[in-house]
C-alpha cells in the first residue's frame, strides 16, 4: 500500500523526549477523488452511513466506488 501523497517537511517537530511531536505536526485536508456512484443495495447504504461518520463528512460523499 502507497500513500496518496506526502508531505515534505524540512525537519520533523519533537518532544523533549526525543519522540515526534504529533500536536505540532501540520494539519491536513485528505480530499476524495472519485467518481460518485450511489450505493446500490442497503449494505452499500449502510457501509457509506458508517464510513462518513468516520470521516466525518458528508454522506452524499461516499459511493460504492469511492477510493480513499
Amino acid at each position: 500500500m502507497l500513500p496518496s501523497y506526502y508531505v515534505h517537511m524540512e525537519k520533523l517537530p519533537v518532544s523533549l523526549s526525543g519522540k515526534i511531536a504529533k500536536k505540532e505536526l501540520p494539519e491536513f485536508d485528505m480530499q476524495l477523488t472519485n467518481n460518485y456512484e450511489a450505493a446500490s443495495n442497503e449494505t452499500e447504504e449502510r457501509l457509506g452511513a458508517i464510513w462518513s461518520e468516520v470521516r466525518k463528512g458528508d454522506p452524499e460523499e461516499i459511493g460504492g466506488t469511492t477510493d480513499f
